[in-house]
């Protein structure tokens, strides 16, 4: 039995993966080999991000105040342009904006859509028509649930849309600093039915993702959230953007 030894080319591929990688990167490499790991990165100091510049992707952002915050320049579509060639991304996200009912600040979510070749659809829905439901027990909540998935699900189906382009990015947790109303709300169990509610739809539309932004920036690190708590931050932002990039998912 003959072991063939490693190459010096091949030890110095493998360390440079293991030392500048983002962490999708590094999981391939360890399941796949390295010509799954890099299908599309450049393996450099930036997380693997550099060859995403060769990306182009026309993305449409729909949803609440979850991705309609930040400065010029630093909001998640101009996160996402600096890392990729797209100048085709177009954010219709409103703060206060539900799934399922008019609000203060317009329509519901999916009358923000702008029918177009897009090749990423990004919707972020739910959290305002909970809060704003005044429910105080699971029953209640289950019925909200069931109204907001309905609405996405008549979204999805009214527009052809291809499963395959929807992103779902919402949060599902809230730091500490966050209003003691969504507090007790999250407590209650809101959180972990959204979650599996977008769960569900992940898998009623297949080859959809979901993902939940409080996984990705966590709730413990007041740098990803917004002073009041349950608002994502610049940086999360910035954190959000390279996920999706380096998943895959744009």
């Amino acid at each position: 039995m003959f072991i063939e030894k490693p190459s010096v080319l091949t030890l110095i591929v493998v360390f440079t993966i293991f030392a500048s990688c983002g962490q999708q990167e590094l999981n391939n490499y360890a399941t796949k080999g390295p010509v799954a790991a890099q299908p599309r990165f450049v393996i450099n100091q930036v997380g693997c991000l550099k060859d995403a510049k060769n990306l182009q992707p026309k993305i449409l952002i729909m949803g609440d105040s979850q991705m309609s915050r930040g400065r010029d320049c630093h909001k998640l579509e101009d996160v996402i342009g600096s890392y990729t060639a797209s100048r085709n991304i177009k954010n219709v996200a409103k703060h206060s904006t539900k799934m399922t009912s008019h609000s203060s600040n317009g329509g519901p979510i999916p009358q923000q859509y702008i029918p177009g070749n897009w090749d990423k659809l990004i919707i972020a829905g739910g959290g305002n028509d909970l809060w704003g439901s005044n429910c105080t027990d699971k029953s209640c909540l289950k019925q909200k649930i069931a109204e907001i998935e309905a609405s996405y699900v008549e979204f999805v189906e009214t527009n052809s849309i291809e499963y395959s382009k929807i992103i779902f990015v919402y949060p599902t947790k809230v730091s500490s600093k966050a209003p003691n109303s969504l507090k007790r709300l999250v407590s209650t169990g809101a959180g972990g039915m959204l979650k599996a509610m977008f769960v569900r739809l992940e898998k009623r539309f297949t080859g959809s993702k979901y993902v939940d932004l409080s996984d990705v920036i966590g709730v413990h690190n007041p740098r990803f959230w917004d002073k009041d708590g349950y608002h994502p931050s610049e940086a999360a932002y910035e954190k959000l953007g390279q996920k999706l990039i380096l998943d895959g998912l744009l």
